[in-house]
């Protein structure tokens, strides 16, 4: 069920008074649910929505949906490095984004009218990259806040995958190359099957 009303409704709230404002909403509706997001505007916004629209907390709903469990037994496979090593990974990679022609790719969108809290612009990199073509910051500050929000999203997708109890860790660095990780991820299933 979606009310388009009620989210533009809380967008809007969001906007005039402030993320803090909704976070203290989330939170007299639903303490479990708004401490688990913290700083998530959006995925506050979609639990008070649903909350206003079904007098549900969002909390109740997922731990619901945990219970039924799945039709089939899942295997849930989590790749993980050193965090030193992903790091550097992370470093490279927004090199290669910004050699392959990040900054292009922004100037193209904000030619075609695309402004800074639009949806295409929520990604990482494009918001930075968006605010150094308005002025507001050089491109090697730009760079390095890339950088640093990439590793935050990164810590908080490992903090995610902790809370799965059945998760397979496979360190891939313990092996020469990718291919020999999947090979190992091929094992695993096949003993499981």
């Amino acid at each position: 069920e979606v009310d388009s009303t009620i989210r533009e409704e809380l967008e809007s709230e969001a906007e005039s008074k402030g993320t803090g404002y909704i976070e203290e909403m989330a939170a007299r509706v639903d303490p479990e649910y708004a401490a688990a997001n913290h700083g998530n505007t959006k995925r506050l916004i979609r639990a008070l929505e649903y909350y206003r629209l079904t007098g549900q907390r969002m909390s109740e709903k997922n731990a619901r949906e945990m219970k039924q469990g799945y039709r089939y037994e899942p295997l849930f496979f989590v790749l993980t490095m050193p965090r030193e090593l992903l790091y550097e990974r992370i470093d490279r990679r927004v090199d290669l984004m910004m050699e392959e022609g990040l900054l292009d790719e922004v100037r193209h969108l904000i030619d075609m009218g695309v402004k800074r809290d639009m949806t295409s612009m929520q990604g990482l990199g494009y918001r930075q990259i968006y605010d150094h073509l308005m002025g507001e910051t050089d491109l090697h500050s730009a760079v390095e806040e890339i950088k640093k929000q990439t590793r935050h999203f990164a810590k908080r997708q490992l903090t995610w995958f902790r809370r799965e109890k059945d998760a397979i860790w496979i360190d891939i660095s313990e092996y020469k190359d990718s291919k020999a990780a999947a090979e190992k991820i091929k094992e695993y299933i096949d003993d499981k099957i």
